[in-house]
């Protein structure tokens, strides 16, 4: 880096470097941010990094090869509940006797070339005093068949982070991860990666939507569900998974948010069309196109067009009513008349979409949003949990036991 570079906003893929312990870093997609010049002395400038690797120079961006990954992740040891302690009282003897044997690794192949596995660490005490302190931690680890490239770990991270969030119903972040590179532990760090606050603590198991004893009994089979959902899914997750991580959203947002979301669910399983898109465009679209008038302005005649290219696909409201029909039973374990919901949803997300003046904003009643909202998210969470493999009685049992649902509960008469 030159000091011309330095003096500008200069961006780098690799720079390298050293601890100040003498520990090899590689600091991936980088900025400089000016220069800081000190006399006598050597110039500073102040870089930012979106990913860093301690413990080894990777020079190339392909030789950033890693054989596995290891992340701890915030809340996964609330979501596990598996303990390797035991305790015996003995209350005539005055004692108390805690047993602690480290839980054997969890390891699920998900196909020829990927197995995921949980393992346990422990932390020991350093003395024995007055009191004594045991904590036993849990991690996934990615484990390919053979070395590959990080962003096949950073998808795999992405997947099983979300995965702890749909079960949390929480923000989780990565606590800690470290990877194994050419014979080399590295530890990983990426940009803006902190442990979760306050309010993303879990007091009893029942905060959560659904645990780790729901599935153990099938647990590689769940994660392959759950990888091929994250892929099929992946923009209906991203926007479902944007109202839990952006919690200070306006409730407007949240709620059009959480409408995109089911309409692009539905797209994706379901044709959701009542023609087919190459005979409705030989057939009838060039009607429509031949019905405009020709006398009016061409950006409103192109604007006409560019709408009636998608009049045969359904509606929001088709696609609501095909999705709550589906899953009826379950859906009335929280809201008494699911279809009636319906039309609640679609007036309301036309209002804000279509905004043209007759309503005013005062007509739209805060506490129903927040409902209207919360049903659709729902609705969303028991069509994950379908595809998660759960039958529809697990389902109904995993709805009585969380208390995540208990102001649907409260709410479920309401239209």
């Amino acid at each position: 880096m030159d000091i011309k570079d330095a003096m500008s906003h200069s961006n780098w893929e690799i720079i390298l470097g050293f601890t100040v312990t003498g520990k090899e870093v590689t600091l991936l997609h980088c900025q400089s941010f000016g220069i800081s010049l000190h006399m006598p002395g050597l110039p500073t400038s102040k870089v930012y990094a979106k990913i860093v690797f301690i413990g080894k120079h990777f020079l190339t961006m392909s030789q950033i090869i890693f054989n596995d990954i290891s992340i701890r992740y915030s809340l996964i040891d609330k979501w596990l509940n598996l303990s390797g302690f035991t305790l015996e009282l003995f209350n005539a003897e005055k004692k108390v006797i805690i047993t602690y044997q480290l839980p054997k690794p969890i390891e699920s192949m998900i196909d020829e070339e990927l197995s995921i596995l949980i393992l346990f660490n422990v932390m020991l005490p350093l003395s024995i005093t007055t009191q004594s302190e045991i904590i036993q931690t849990s991690e996934f680890q990615i484990k390919p068949n053979e070395p590959k490239k990080f962003i096949f770990f950073q998808n795999y991270n992405q997947y099983l982070q979300n995965l702890l969030s749909l079960a949390t119903q929480k923000k989780v972040y990565p606590i800690s991860i470290r990877g194994v590179a050419h014979g080399k532990e590295i530890d990983i760090f990426y940009k803006n990666t902190s442990y979760c606050s306050e309010e993303e603590k879990i007091e009893s198991s029942y905060d959560l939507l659904f645990r780790y004893d729901h599935v153990d009994d099938r647990f590689g089979e769940f994660l392959r569900r759950w990888f091929d959902i994250s892929k099929l899914f992946e923009p209906v997750l991203s926007l479902y998974f944007g109202t839990i991580y952006n919690s200070g959203m306006y409730l407007e947002y949240k709620f059009l948010t959480l409408c995109q979301a089911i309409e692009a669910y539905h797209r994706r399983i379901s044709d959701g069309v009542y023609q087919e898109k190459d005979s409705f465009t030989r057939e009838i679209y060039p009607l429509l196109i031949k019905a405009i008038p020709d006398n009016i302005d061409k950006h409103y005649r192109d604007s006409i067009k560019s709408r009636l290219k998608y009049l045969n696909e359904f509606s929001l409201r088709k696609r609501l009513k095909e999705i709550i029909e589906r899953h009826n039973a379950v859906l009335l374990k929280l809201i008494s008349n699911p279809t009636s919901i319906i039309s609640t949803i679609v007036d309301t997300r036309n209002l804000f979409t279509h905004y043209d003046g007759e309503y005013q904003p005062q007509s739209i009643d805060i506490e129903k949003l927040y409902l209207m909202s919360e049903r659709i998210k729902f609705i969303l969470e028991v069509c994950f949990l379908h595809h998660l493999g759960f039958k529809d009685s697990e389902i109904i049992l995993i709805i009585d036991e969380t208390q995540k649902y208990d102001y649907l509960r409260r709410k479920k008469a309401e239209v």
